[in-house]
């Protein structure tokens, strides 16, 4: 059996032979072996990594990681290594988009394809397709509009909507925006008064499911988040206070009206729904 040394220069080696074959050459493979030769570089990005064939309008885009590429290029490396980032090294990040490409498409011939029917039940709420857009905080360190332009987008293709406890619009304004019911997600927190008065706001907004994030107590290491800050070059106070939670969370709707018997502070912070 080969030592955990003698793996790493195979996979060098193997990768380095790729990106010389006259089969890859000027493929985005080649590319990303030259940055790194030993794995791909850190946050993943999909797209094509040629950063000067980039998309110019979304009527050009193939696939949804066409965008990822022009954020990548466009947005403040803090904001987007947040978005990127999952925890401490990616192995687990790297895993399931792996496994992801496990699931193929069964090809079928000779069968009625014009109507084709993608709409799927959930909850008791039908939808067009299976397609969720999960929970992620902050939408307006991105854009104006915030979870209201997202809702919209989500409105299009008829799609589920998990909104984060962390999100700057609040529940009432997603829900108009998108025309339907949500669900709203709940961070794990050390006070039970603090998910209390979440889900009842949630739900007296009209919010019809929680998802719970159960991995978020202990904290996180988010280095791809953390090497995003460090090459930022703006001020990040202006924005956060991060001298506490309770001041940090003062633009999230969210934690407006909670109780002043109730401490804010949250213990931990998920990958999906964290907060730049």
């Amino acid at each position: 059996m080969l030592t955990e040394a003698q793996q790493a220069t195979s996979r060098r080696r193997f990768l380095q032979f790729l990106a010389a074959s006259p089969l890859l050459a000027g493929t985005d493979f080649a590319a990303m072996a030259a940055e790194r030769p030993e794995r791909l570089p850190d946050p993943m990005v999909w797209a094509p990594r040629q950063l000067d064939k980039l998309i110019s309008s979304p009527k050009e885009a193939i696939n949804v990681f066409d965008f990822e590429a022009v954020m990548a290029k466009n947005v403040p490396p803090a904001h987007f290594n947040y978005l990127a980032s999952g925890i401490d090294d990616e192995v687990t990040l790297r895993a399931n988009r792996a496994d992801f490409q496990k699931f193929v498409l069964r090809p079928r011939r000779l069968v009625d394809v014009s109507k084709v029917d993608m709409s799927t039940e959930i909850l008791g709420v039908k939808y067009d397709s299976p397609i969720i857009v999960a929970p992620s905080g902050g939408h307006k360190g991105y854009h104006a509009d915030g979870e209201v332009g997202t809702a919209r987008a989500a409105k299009v293709g008829d799609h589920l909507q998990i909104l984060s406890t962390q999100a700057t619009t609040s529940v009432a304004d997603v829900i108009a925006a998108r025309g339907k019911p949500i669900w709203y997600q709940l961070y794990a927190t050390n006070r039970f008064e603090i998910a209390k008065h979440h889900v009842q706001s949630a739900e007296a907004q009209g919010a019809i499911a929680v998802a719970v994030t159960v991995d978020s107590v202990g904290a996180r290491n988010q280095e791809t988040l953390f090497r995003g800050r460090q090459r930022d070059t703006r001020v990040c106070s202006d924005c956060h206070d991060r001298s506490s939670l309770e001041k940090n969370n003062v633009r999230r709707p969210m934690y407006q009206d909670i109780p002043p018997t109730a401490s804010a502070k949250v213990v931990g912070r998920g990958s999906q729904g964290r907060a730049p």
